[in-house]
């Protein structure tokens, strides 16, 4: 039988049998993607609270770096002859507490949070301003013509991990 009716014959029922025996998925087929997409899924689980804590540090490290650098434009605006506890204390730059170097500035500029209000960081965290003279930095400066001023931010995260950023400057 190998004449054209056959072969049309033939040809008429191999695309109709095909299609039904491949209409699905196999239960093998089925079986081996949900494996797949579980261990993606676990994957995922596992890098994501990692993810979420470099995202919180990282922010963290922004404001400091923010709040650090607004800082020495506030004492860089207030002038190098103004850089003792009363003139700093009296232009809202550091917290009246502290009256020698270094000063604070956690409270005035609400880098914790308290029960009313928002701050930058978690409780714990601190801000510092240390001024020495430039000539304990450098002994070729005479003393008494600069000062050296650190701005030194301290948090602590939620999860117990702690970060510094600390920014200099001469003035």
């Amino acid at each position: 039988m190998s004449d054209g009716r056959t072969r049309m014959y033939v040809d008429r029922l191999w695309p109709r049998r095909a299609t039904k025996l491949r209409a699905g998925f196999t239960l093998v087929e089925v079986t081996l993607s949900m494996i797949i997409f579980l261990l993606m899924v676990l994957v995922f689980a596992a890098v994501f609270p990692f993810a979420i804590r470099t995202a919180q540090f990282s922010n963290n490290y922004s404001q400091a770096a923010l709040l650090a650098q607004h800082k020495l434009d506030q004492l860089q605006t207030a002038g190098y002859s103004r850089l003792d506890y009363s003139d700093l204390s009296g232009l809202g730059i550091i917290d009246s507490a502290q009256q020698t170097s270094p000063y604070t500035f956690t409270g005035v500029d609400n880098l914790v949070g308290s029960g009313s209000g928002q701050g930058f960081f978690p409780p714990g965290s601190s801000g510092i301003i240390s001024i020495v003279d430039y000539h304990t930095v450098n002994p070729s400066m005479a003393a008494g013509q600069m000062d050296y001023v650190t701005v030194t931010i301290t948090w602590t995260t939620y999860t117990g991990e702690v970060g510094t950023y600390s920014a200099s400057s001469v003035m």
